[in-house]
């Protein structure tokens, strides 16, 4: 686990990815490990605000074991007392450690807890994704339909709901610093598509979220070192909107049409220091274009 102190109210903990030397690019699909496709390959982060004695945590990570490791943290290090549990969305990778915070108020839009509650007996038994189970899964304990705020003291924490990546989405804004948490729906480098005939509206709710006071942007997959160096800049977004545009123009024009790779379809981004090529990020790219290639074909 490393640790990133952000500012005085927030700190980052991330687990594998970039900080393992031999990492390699993984499966991600159908069919993969989901535990090393999407949290040892890519990396997995989750975050907290926190002032006086009072957090907020944005996801439990993967597995209960990481996600106490962050709380031990919190409580004796931060001197923390009170902890509030915010889920960015359903998926595993993001609510494997909702046991360790089972006493604590845990937060999802109404749709998290609905996919939760329906695939709760796979999840537990590891037939959903597959293997590892998470065993037991705790459910959030408030939804939410609409945004909302928590205080941690003085310090203002907006959810704000999206539907970009999966139609539960949940971010968290920090109007006092311009920081915007939102779990999946940006990814450095190619954000994961899994509903393909969606996307029209993730772009509509793309450009919606430029057009929040953004200072710095925190994704829950990506480079250690760019969380670590103050985050990633609001243009961000439009690397995520440039890069559904391109797959989908392709993919629209021909169904069969080869899609070219990640440092040519974003290049510029590239180029410019906005994300960061990633090799493992090269499956995420071709299980995008299967996606919607067979979306359009339908």
């Amino acid at each position: 686990m490393q640790i990133y102190k952000l500012n005085r109210h927030l700190t980052a903990f991330y687990f594998w990815g970039d900080l393992e030397p031999a990492n390699a690019a993984l499966p991600v699909g159908v069919g993969s490990n989901w535990m090393f496709g999407t949290c040892q390959a890519l990396g997995v982060a989750c975050y907290v605000a926190h002032c006086g004695n009072d957090a907020l945590l944005y996801d439990t990570l993967c597995t209960p074991e990481q996600a106490l490791s962050v709380r031990n943290y919190l409580e004796a290090e931060l001197n923390i007392k009170k902890i509030y549990v915010v889920l960015s969305h359903w998926h595993l990778d993001h609510v494997g450690g909702n046991a360790a915070f089972a006493d604590c108020p845990i937060i999802a839009t109404h749709k998290t807890r609905e996919y939760l509650s329906l695939h709760k007996e796979g999840i537990e038994a590891g037939t959903l994704w597959g293997e590892p189970p998470i065993n037991p899964l705790v459910l959030p304990h408030i939804t939410l339909t609409a945004a909302n705020s928590i205080f941690l003291n003085e310090l203002e924490v907006q959810l704000l709901p999206f539907h970009i990546h999966s139609d539960d989405g949940l971010t968290l804004f920090i109007p006092q610093y311009g920081f915007l948490f939102p779990g999946d729906m940006l990814e450095d480098s190619a954000t994961f598509i899994v509903s393909p005939e969606h996307i029209p509206q993730h772009l509509e709710e793309l450009d919606w979220m430029r057009r929040l006071d953004i200072k710095k942007i925190y994704p829950n997959h990506g480079r250690s070192f760019i969380i670590e160096q103050g985050g990633y800049q609001p243009e961000f977004i439009d690397a995520v909107s440039h890069y559904l545009k391109s797959v989908c123009a392709i993919l629209k024009k021909e169904p069969d049409a080869t899609v070219p790779p990640l440092q040519e379809i974003l290049a510029d981004y590239f180029e410019q220091g906005i994300i960061h090529y990633w090799q493992p990020y090269e499956n995420v790219h071709r299980n995008n274009v299967e996606q919607i290639r067979s979306a359009m074909k339908l």
